[in-house]
């Protein structure tokens, strides 16, 4: 090769780079945005005592509104009676259960860099939706704490007379207990990198941490839903929907991430579309979960190494007669994998069947020995049912 064609080739590859750099530059810019990190605080309630007001007489105090020279001047939670006269307790550390809400919804739509978060374009709106009602929520919550703060702070004072007068010196006023509560929400930023080369550097960990969220969301969809049972009912898709839902999103980020889709999407579209998910139905969607749980198998799967595959029909229908039940799917770390019997010995020594306040376990032989009242259903729970907001298809 002469060194005219030499140089030729360079500037090639050269070219093509810089194309590269280009095309995720105007990728990141135009389908995701950065959303900066939240501010929400609340007052703790607590105050540390100077060291001659944590005894009484000479005597250490004995109670657990003051413990290692800290005094819980206002409780965690109080006693509020509803319209229907029910009392029940309600916490008043609203801070901290507003920053898990948030943080969820933020992973509902993008994906964490540390600090930040990249969330797609498209989904935007929605994730603004969902922060401007827990926005108004924690204000809500506010309000009611403000209105309640006299009473609550007798009621406790007359449930610890015996540190009443402390409670009393070290308490905030009405507004300034109010004053301590923040909610800060940061504006939508467009991403783009100072430097031009960065860009690449940038979406390869953002695709990483997608990879990374998707995988801790499979193994608690295991843990949940296939870990302790051998069938589930059609609610279980929502779990898959909300990924796939994510994948879709941030797809831009890396191609391999359709194939991921296509995946979950072939797996889905194998199962009965009512009743229960049992048998090689259930043993093909718990084999793939495995497979997403796993942050390296899944990028793989992506990048062309097939880490899964349907059986084909006669293995399917194999699978149907024998269920091997959970000891085929293997553990997810760190979590204890649950103990497991030779298959001769299952033969054997037939397991007990065990039933659970939310699901009935059949023993590998027969789930036809079973007799429940037990319906499967399409409703799920409160996080479940916020998939079904962005759905595909029929499922």
């Amino acid at each position: 090769m002469t060194e005219s064609m030499s140089q030729t080739l360079a500037s090639d590859t050269a070219d093509k780079n810089i194309k590269a750099i280009l095309d995720k530059n105007d990728c990141l810019k135009s389908k995701c945005v950065v959303i900066g990190a939240f501010k929400i605080e609340g007052p703790c309630g607590k105050t540390t005592l100077p060291e001659s007001q944590v005894k009484v007489a000479g005597e250490d105090i004995t109670n657990d509104n003051v413990t290692g020279g800290e005094l819980t001047w206002f409780p965690s939670k109080f006693e509020d009676t509803n319209s229907l006269g029910v009392r029940k307790n309600k916490g008043t550390r609203i801070s901290s259960r507003y920053n898990t809400t948030v943080s969820r919804a933020i992973k509902k739509y993008g994906v964490d860099l540390g600090g930040y978060s990249i969330v797609a374009t498209e989904l935007l709106p929605m994730l603004t939706k969902d922060l401007e009602k827990a926005e108004q929520s924690f204000w809500a919550d506010v309000d009611e704490l403000d209105a309640n703060y006299d009473q609550i702070i007798e009621s406790h004072k007359a449930a610890n007379p015996d540190i009443s007068e402390l409670i009393e010196q070290h308490k905030l006023t009405r507004d300034q207990y109010r004053g301590r509560f923040v909610f800060r929400r940061p504006k939508p930023l467009s991403m783009t990198p100072f430097f031009e080369e960065d860009a690449i550097e940038l979406q390869q960990d953002a695709t990483q941490a997608l990879y990374d969220e998707i995988a801790a969301d499979a193994s608690d969809t295991y843990r949940r839903s296939f870990a302790t049972y051998s069938r589930k009912d059609q609610s279980v898709r929502a779990h898959f929907r909300r990924m796939m839902n994510k994948l879709v999103s941030l797809a831009f980020l890396d191609e391999g991430v359709m194939r991921v889709v296509q995946t979950i999407e072939s797996v889905i579209d194998s199962l009965p579309t009512s009743g229960w998910i049992e048998g090689g139905d259930f043993n093909n969607l718990a084999r793939w979960t495995l497979v997403m749980a796993d942050a390296e198998k899944l990028k793989l799967h992506a990048n062309g190494d097939e880490q899964f595959n349907l059986p084909e029909d006669d293995e399917a229908e194999l699978d149907d007669e024998v269920d091997t039940g959970i000891s085929s799917f293997g553990s997810i770390e760190p979590s204890e994998p649950a103990p497991v019997q030779p298959t001769a010995q299952l033969n054997a020594q037939p397991a007990p069947v065990v039933n659970t306040p939310t699901q009935p376990v059949a023993t590998p032989e027969s789930h036809a020995s079973i007799t429940t009242t037990e319906v499967p259903v399409e409703v799920v729970d409160d996080d479940e049912a916020d998939a079904l907001e962005l759905s595909f298809g029929g499922w």
